[in-house]
Parts: structure tokens; C-alpha cells; sequence
């Protein structure tokens, strides 16, 4: 069925209350949506008389110049959406394309597929058929199909830089900064600089490599580049990598090799640094702690796990986060190590989001405890939040949701009456649907 978009610009602050801090706009659309990943509003338009979706601000100018489809947005990808228009004799029924949630394009809808790499890299693919045993695609339809890289148009920020064949590219890659790296179809590797120039490399996957030089001497080697980093001589900027600090034994590195600071003893391991953080490891790797740049280890490496066991930034933004210890029990801890909600619920009855947990009730209800304010009194039938969020949508036995912070403060209460709504990670804006009706919340 066609949706028919109609966004009412109304004078909203007088004629609609805002619940808690937010401004609450009706939208007169058929089913509208948000991407909760990133926070794009997408609703149908017309374009040269066929009907499509575009991006629309929240204001309801339209952003985009509007597609048969948009795809939401991947979690590891944010700011970037696929596209596709409908094309006749392709393998998958379209041409596929990317947006940035801003509306700009930054791979044009021409491809038979792309692959969405990075927020900075994508890959638009031509492809050929294949045979089994023989193919990097299977595209499925009224009949199941194999096929082949033919080329692949390679785009950095939007920028086309190379066009590649399946003997560099076959469909698998990574993103590095001002980097990429791929797999063609024998499985070798290679990087590709934002010159365009195709560098092979023995491991796929790796921004770094650690060798040795003759005389025992520990060297990381940026894949990219070829160079040694964490050096004097590196000539590698900040923006260029992924990571570009590291911790070894008891130091923490610039890409330059400059001493950032030194802790009183010797790690086996750290993840890359988050908002000044960073995981440790224990000796024999089967604790971890938090290391901060100031030299100091914040939480003792005495935990299972943390957060999501690579990334801390939620005890940097927050000040909060979940944690598993030893004995496979979750609770939370402060920025400073202090445990702050007890270590008391089982790995079996609860998901981990990282700054709260669900529990599981016997009563087929879930509770939600967080991680800056302890177990939340209410129960619930739903409750619906990406990993890493800081607010959750729930919903009582009625039906009705309502977005709760994690902190425990109800953002849009139940009373609002909306039978479905969804909101970004950390509740800034959120799409409701009450009584025939959706509305934007907007956080002011």
C-alpha cells in the first residue's frame, strides 16, 4: 500500500504540549520512520512521478532526493544508509547506492550492490556470473544465482578512488582511517591508500603487524603504509589510523613513539584507547581492568569482562558501566573502580547493554537495572535498546510504551499513550504513534 506523506508545520510549542524536555511535532504520514542508529527521519516522496522515501529534517524540509527505498542504518556505521532504486534486468531487481543521514549522496544508485565498509568507505560492485564454487555473491530472487566481482568503484568520503578488479577486491573489506583494506577472491590481501595506490600485505584484517627486527627489537608496522609505527620516524597522522596510541609493557605511545605517560606495572595487552580509556589485561590474559592517559589504572584487572570487552567510552561519557566479574555475575562500576550496583545477577538471566542490564523475571516481566542508578522499580513486558544505548522504549501489560534514561528518568511516560515507539541511542529524539497518530519527540 503507498504511503502518503503530509509533515504539519504547525506553530507546535503553542498548540502542542512538549512532554519532559522534549517539543512534540504530529506527522500526518503513513508510517514513518526513524533510525534509531542514527536518527534519520525517513517517509515516502514523489520523484518524477513514482513514489520513493526520502530523508526529511525535523523541521520536514526533505533532505534527500528521495529513493525507492533506504535502507536504515548499520550499527557500526551511523552516519550512512544503502539506497536502492528498482532497475530492470539486474541481478538483485535494483541499483544500489549510499546516503549520509544528512541526505548527500556519497555513492551514487548505479551499482548492482554495495558494500557499506566503513562510514568513510563503500564499495559500489558490477557484478558477472558466477559458478559454483566459484562466486563471491549469491543473489537470491525468483531463482538463485551465483555471481562474481566484475569491478568495484571504491569511495573514500564520498570521493571516487580507485576502480579494482576481483583480483584485489571480492567483496570483503575494512576500513582503517585513510585506509582500506580487502581480500580478492584467493584470498590474498592488500591495503588501498586514498591516492588510489594498492599495497599487498600478508594479513588480512589488521591495521598493524608486530615483527621483530635481528636483534629482538619489538616493531609495529602500519599495514597501510608500510611503515613503522609508534616512532620517531613515523610520518603517520592521527586522523589518517584507527589507532594511533598504543600501550606497551608499561607505556603508553603517540604514533611518533613519544611517552605519553607510564604506569606503575606491565600489561600483557590493552584494546585501543576510548575518550582517554583503555581495557588491560592481566599477565595471563584472563582479567581485565581500565587504564586511563594519565598513567593510572582506574579499575584493577580483576574483572571477566567490561562493557563490551574492547570499548570503555560509556565509563568516559557516563561515568557508569556494566561489568562481569570472576565468578560470571553481572554489576557496575564507577569511573573510579568503586562497584556501584552489586555483582549479583547471573549471566543466564540477563543481557548485557552495557550501561544496564535486562533481567529476566520468573513471572515472564523484565526489570531493567542501570548502571548509574541501580535496579528501576517498574516491571515490564518489553523492553527494546541497542547495546551501548542510554535510553530504553518499555512497555507495560496495557500495550503502552514509554522511553526511559537510564539514570531512571521517565523521558516520554506511559501516560503519552503511544502503542509503538522508538527512539535514537541516547533518546534525543524518538517517534511515537498514540491514537492514530505519529509525533516526533525532539529533545531540546
Amino acid at each position: 500500500m503507498k504511503r502518503i506523506l503530509v509533515i504539519v508545520l504547525a506553530l507546535l510549542l503553542a498548540a502542542v504540549p512538549a512532554l519532559a524536555e522534549y517539543v512534540v511535532t504530529p506527522l500526518e504520514m503513513d508510517s514513518p520512520e526513524l533510525d534509531a542508529v542514527n536518527g534519520a527521519l525517513i517517509a515516502e516522496c514523489e520523484v518524477d512521478g513514482e513514489r520513493g522515501e526520502a530523508i526529511y529534517s525535523y523541521d520536514g524540509t526533505q533532505l534527500s532526493e528521495g529513493y525507492y527505498q533506504i535502507y536504515t542504518a548499520y550499527a557500526d556505521t551511523p552516519h550512512v544508509m544503502e539506497v536502492y532504486n528498482l532497475a530492470e534486468g539486474t541481478p538483485a531487481g535494483k541499483r544500489s547506492g549510499v546516503i549520509r543521514d544528512d541526505g548527500s549522496q556519497l555513492v551514487p544508485p548505479q551499482y548492482d550492490i554495495v558494500e557499506i565498509i566503513s562510514s568513510r568507505w563503500q564499495a559500489g560492485i558490477m557484478l558477472k556470473e558466477g559458478t559454483e564454487g566459484d562466486s563471491d555473491y549469491n543473489i537470491f530472487g525468483e531463482t538463485s544465482k551465483l555471481y562474481q566481482v566484475d569491478t568495484a568503484d571504491l569511495y573514500f568520503d564520498g570521493l571516487l578512488i580507485a576502480t579494482v578488479g576481483r583480483d584485489v577486491f571480492a567483496g570483503r573489506g575494512e576500513g582503517f582511517g585513510a585506509y582500506l583494506g580487502v581480500q580478492n577472491s584467493n584470498g590474498e590481501s592488500f591495503f588501498v591508500d586514498i591516492d588510489g595506490n594498492t599495497r599487498p600485505v600478508d594479513y588480512y584484517g589488521d591495521e598493524y603487524t608486530l615483527e621483530y627486527d635481528d636483534d629482538g627489537n619489538q616493531c609495529i608496522i602500519h599495514n597501510g603504509s608500510g611503515q613503522q609505527a609508534f616512532v620517531p620516524e613515523c610520518t603517520l597522522a592521527a586522523e589518517e589510523v584507527e589507532i594511533d596510541r598504543v600501550l606497551i609493557g608499561s607505556q603508553a605511545l603517540d604514533l611518533q613513539g613519544n611517552v605519553i605517560c607510564e604506569y606503575a606495572r606491565e600489561y600483557a595487552n590493552s584494546s585501543p584507547f576510548h575518550g582517554g580509556l583503555a581495557i588491560v589485561y592481566s599477565d595471563d590474559y584472563s582479567y581485565v581492568g581500565v587504564v586511563n592517559l594519565n598513567g593510572e589504572e582506574i579499575i584493577p584487572t580483576e574483572y571477566d569482562a567490561i562493557g563490551d570487552g574492547t570499548d570503555v567510552s560509556l565509563l568516559n561519557s557516563l561515568g557508569y558501566i556494566i561489568a562481569r566479574n570472576a565468578e560470571g555475575k553481572y554489576g557496575a562500576l564507577d569511573a573510579a573502580g568503586n562497584v556501584v550496583v552489586d555483582f549479583t545477577y547471573e549471566e543466564d538471566s540477563c543481557w548485557n547493554g552495557y550501561s544496564f542490564l535486562v533481567v529476566n523475571n520468573d513471572d515472564d516481566t523484565s526489570s531493567i537495572v542501570s548502571a548509574s542508578a541501580g535496579e528501576l522499580p517498574g516491571r515490564y513486558k518489553y523492553v527494546s535498546a541497542n547495546d551501548g544505548s542510554t535510553a530504553v522504549v518499555v512497555e507495560d501489560a496495557e500495550g503502552h510504551q514509554a522511553l526511559l534514561s537510564v539514570t531512571g528518568e521517565e523521558l516520554i511516560p506511559i501516560s503519552a499513550g503511544n502503542e509503538y515507539l522508538v527512539a535514537t541511542m541516547d533518546g534525543s529524539v524518538a517517534l511515537g504513534y498514540a491514537d492514530g497518530t505519529y509525533s516526533l519527540y525532539v529533545m531540546q
